[in-house]
């Protein structure tokens, strides 16, 4: 009977441990929405690792993860819905700032984001994206279902294969007009443009 007593606290405890060491091993939370599909969404980004995909046509979700708590302390979303719009806002640590942006399937995206790694799947919409430095990396989905398509890169690379462009070098860009109904406005003042 004690020595099942003691294996029972002897996995109790390392239990507790390895629990422990999952936490600090990294840092994560997360903030949601409801959102309804074909709204608006504006995203105000500080310098990090985006990924903005396709979630549940109901709601918006922000997962964002560090490595350390002191990094975790710094870091502030807000995600604000009003009707049809919304609007995002992130603050965190320089570096080790990984966030994963959730939305409708449907959604216009307007994104702005001070340098990094911003990755877009497949969102059918229009799609403004901004950014100072870094790489833009978008699924724009099939060609025709746009209208207007426009990408700047002021110093870096431009590789557009759905629309048979690559261009590299200073002050490149490319317009395009399809029969679709939506637009998609890339600028990026250095690095690189990926349009798959």
């Amino acid at each position: 009977m004690k020595s099942r007593r003691w294996v029972s606290c002897l996995l109790s405890l390392a239990g507790c441990w390895l629990i422990g060491a999952g936490v600090s091993a990294g840092q994560g939370d997360s903030v949601t929405r409801p959102f309804a599909p074909g709204g608006a969404i504006r995203m105000d980004l500080s310098a990090g690792a985006y990924v903005i995909q396709p979630g549940r046509d109901d709601q918006i979700v922000v997962r964002w993860k560090t490595t350390t708590p002191e990094e975790m302390a710094s870091v502030k979303v807000d995600v604000r819905v009003r009707g049809t719009d919304a609007d995002i806002v992130t603050n965190g640590p320089r570096n080790h700032f990984d966030v994963t942006i959730e939305v409708p399937a449907r959604s216009n995206l307007d994104a702005r984001l001070s340098a990094g790694d911003l990755r877009i799947y497949v969102i059918e919409g229009n799609k403004r994206v901004e950014s100072w430095a870094g790489r833009i990396d978008i699924d724009v989905g099939r060609p025709e279902d746009y209208a207007s398509v426009q990408a700047k890169v002021t110093a870096g690379e431009l590789v557009a294969g759905p629309f048979d462009q690559k261009k590299g070098g200073l002050f490149r860009s490319f317009d395009w007009k399809g029969p679709g109904r939506y637009t998609l406005d890339v600028r990026l003042t250095a690095g690189d443009i990926r349009l798959r």
